[in-house]
């Protein structure tokens, strides 16, 4: 695809950062083994060797051909020397971990290895009917850490605790740009630059809201993460609450499709030139957001209008969302 193609050409000119910027944004629209090992590539080449461990990681679990496989593989061999892992598993498995802090999102789940920075990391497992569990370990450069961790089941009606009243905002961001900030009866577009790009529209989902924030960041790195603050509860905690107020709010994705069902762009041109206004770096991100909202509304041939809009063209995404239902 362009964006692809664009990361071949700046990373064939030496611009390994921008073309790791391409190649992410790549991945994240259609992702591909092939791909992602190129990202790992320029990862390790900018010295971000916890991010290429990563990547190579992944690209070898995934690849079945052995001979496709074994560089990934040797990388990881030459890698390990230079980074602190930790391989983490759970009693039961399929617990969702977050490292040093909740808010930034979760990580994977167990087992899973890590690559991080060298020190002291707590980390954090979440496993629906479980109580939360809480470990430190400590990470030394050349070494894996193991770090097994028992989670205890709770109660099976231990009640969840009760919502409380007053009212709620929803801010999608990338980066520390807000894109799309929604609350009971308002909807703003890039708040800090556009005024009146858009209007609350009437729902067709549940009206429900969870209290507090929500908000999506991306570390550079694909998927899109997003978590919610609501009374101190971890992301599936507070995502089961609501479920259980009978919404359809499963999972990070029906959330945001939950927030944008609630928001009508009104100034698609003033949207399309803030999105393209952007750093490069951060419209990358930003471009994830609106092409998954524009999915949302039926919007075909996004590849393609995201791929125009990396490039500086964002009208035919923005289109996308304008006048579909």
């Amino acid at each position: 695809d362009l964006l692809f193609r664009l990361g071949v050409r700046e990373y064939s000119e030496g611009r390994t950062d921008d073309a790791l910027q391409y190649m992410l944004a790549s991945h994240r629209l259609v992702p591909n083994r092939n791909v992602e090992f190129n990202i790992a590539r320029c990862f390790e080449e900018l010295g971000m060797l916890d991010e290429a461990w990563r990547h190579y990681d992944d690209y070898a679990r995934a690849e079945p051909d052995p001979q496709a496989r074994a560089e990934a593989e040797a990388a990881l061999l030459r890698l390990g020397q230079r980074v602190a892992r930790v391989e983490i598993t759970s009693d039961p498995p399929g617990a969702t971990v977050y490292v040093d802090r909740v808010d930034l999102g979760p990580r994977g789940q167990t087992p899973l290895t890590l690559a991080m920075s060298e020190g002291k990391h707590p980390i954090v497992l979440d496993l629906p009917g479980h109580a939360r569990a809480e470990r430190t370990a400590e990470l030394v450069v050349g070494q894996k850490t193991l770090s097994r961790i028992t989670l205890a089941p709770l109660p099976p009606d231990a009640p969840m605790p009760a919502q409380q009243p007053g009212t709620w905002s929803v801010e999608v961001r990338a980066g520390s740009q807000v894109l799309v900030r929604v609350s009971q009866d308002d909807c703003a577009l890039f708040p800090a630059t556009l005024q009146g790009a858009g209007k609350p529209r009437e729902p067709h989902l549940p009206q429900q809201a969870p209290q507090g924030s929500v908000r999506a960041t991306t570390a550079r790195t694909p998927p899109l993460l997003l978590d919610v603050s609501w009374e101190g509860a971890t992301t599936r905690q507070a995502l089961e609450r609501v479920d259980k107020r009978a919404t359809v709010l499963r999972d990070a994705s029906s959330l945001r499709v939950w927030v944008f069902d609630r928001c009508e762009p009104t100034d698609p041109g003033g949207l399309a030139q803030a999105l393209a206004s952007m750093p490069m770096a951060g419209r990358i991100d930003a471009i994830t957001v609106f092409a998954e909202w524009a999915a949302t509304r039926g919007a075909p041939d996004l590849s393609r209008a995201s791929s125009l809009c990396s490039a500086g063209d964002c009208r035919p995404l923005v289109s996308g969302l304008v006048g579909q239902r």
